[in-house]
């Protein structure tokens, strides 16, 4: 935090630190300094030695002009705010406070004409979150890969702090359905050539913390790896809310057991067996714009 508080501003910077049985992260950055942007984290090295762990990274960042955050709430609420790109909000799940980032400020939400800013959570939280001391606790999608009645959704909705105060209500009913997968390795260069977008009947759902669709997914293609608490055995990656397209006997859409997700360590998307423990979530959600 004193090298982050020290750097000249429009400069960038790296520096090489090594953990002692533990593994150096950025996410700290973002927490603390919201003008620290292009924030990257690379592990360069891992070694053994009397008995401990080394972890060696190379962490960059660069700072723009300085400024306080004002997580304060102008007369009015949220709702007096004009939200932009980049701009970060903490917010409480499941007990535990998370950073979420703007990444759209003209975002619609799907189920009236009101234009509010979407926010994706800067981490990737792991499916054993609900694990204690003395008993694990995997979350996975659910039984099936309809995410209206998927686990995962009720969970957020269940985890939300305060509901119905602050957040806008976005219609989350998936009307689509797709098959393939972008390839390994191509990470936000991505094209969407091996995926085959398939409409489905309307359905209707509401929520205040959701996660993205596939078609989102594709439109924010630059920021899908950008986050941290990614690469443990219960965040291979994180679930996208579009089912794989599957027909029943009549060659009729069915809800089965394949949903897409975010690799992150195979850098593309791809779908997943639902009842795959080592995928996690990363939540969105939306405010008012003023």
């Amino acid at each position: 935090m004193e090298i982050v508080s020290k750097a000249n501003e429009g400069e960038r910077y790296e520096y090489v630190i090594t953990g002692k049985d533990y593994e150096p992260e950025s996410l700290v950055i973002a927490q603390m300094f919201p003008n620290a942007i292009n924030i990257s984290n690379t592990k360069i090295a891992e070694y053994q030695e009397d008995g401990h762990r080394y972890v060696t990274c190379r962490i960059g960042f660069e700072r723009l002009q300085d400024y306080e955050e004002d997580n304060s709430e102008p007369e009015g609420g949220v709702v007096g705010r004009h939200w932009k790109i980049g701009d970060l909000r903490n917010w409480e799940i499941g007990g535990e406070n998370y950073l979420f980032r703007c990444i759209d400020d003209d975002y619609s939400s799907n189920s009236n004409d009101q234009v509010c800013a979407l926010f994706l959570c800067e981490t990737v939280i792991r499916s054993d979150v609900d694990s204690s001391d003395s008993q694990r606790e995997i979350l996975t999608f659910g039984e099936t890969n309809n995410y209206k009645t998927s686990e995962i959704r009720k969970w957020l909705q269940t985890n939300v702090k305060d509901p119905g105060d602050h957040l806008v209500t976005v219609n989350t009913g998936v009307n689509t359905a797709y098959l393939g997968a972008t390839i390994p390795g191509t990470y936000d260069e991505f094209t969407t050539s091996g995926l085959l977008r398939h409409e489905l009947y309307t359905q209707m759902a509401e929520d205040e913390l959701f996660l993205l669709s596939l078609d989102e997914a594709i439109r924010y293609k630059e920021i899908l790896w950008d986050l941290e608490g990614g690469g443990t055995p219960y965040s291979h990656g994180y679930w996208l809310r579009t089912p794989s397209y599957s027909t029943d006997e009549d060659g009729a859409f069915g809800y089965g057991s394949w949903i897409y997700i975010v690799d992150l360590e195979k850098g593309c998307i791809r779908p997943a067996e639902v009842d795959d423990g080592s995928i996690g979530i990363r939540p969105a959600f939306c405010l008012p714009q003023s």
